[in-house]
């Protein structure tokens, strides 16, 4: 199976540097071994697509750990990596902006 390349942006990266060492090694293991390989494959529990509004993108679950991440071409690029609650927040204010951000298309399309 053809390889991806893996990339991480600075926020992946600044928010793995403040997990335990021993946390970093799975993460980085599983995204190694399920990211590399098979990034679009979905599974019932550890790879998951996220639909707009939240978040265009997929979720890589490991354990209490949630790796957010896009695909393109032959590249991941890893965006966060974050505790499970954590996530649940950064989707719900994803959720929560972009819900804002409809409502003022609708009210700026009202006065005409």
């Amino acid at each position: 199976m053809p390889q991806y390349r893996i990339l991480f942006r600075q926020p992946a990266k600044e928010e793995l540097a403040r997990i335990r060492k021993f946390d970093q090694l799975r993460i980085r293991d599983a995204i190694a071994q399920y990211l590399a390989t098979d990034p679009l494959r979905e599974s019932r529990s550890r790879i998951k697509q996220i639909h707009a509004p939240h978040f265009s993108g997929y979720r890589l679950r490991i354990d209490a750990f949630r790796i957010f991440y896009t695909v393109r071409r032959r590249t991941v690029n890893v965006l966060r990596v974050m505790r499970k609650d954590a996530a649940r927040r950064f989707l719900r204010r994803r959720r929560d902006k972009s819900e804002v951000g409809s409502r003022k298309s609708e009210v700026g399309s009202r006065k005409c």
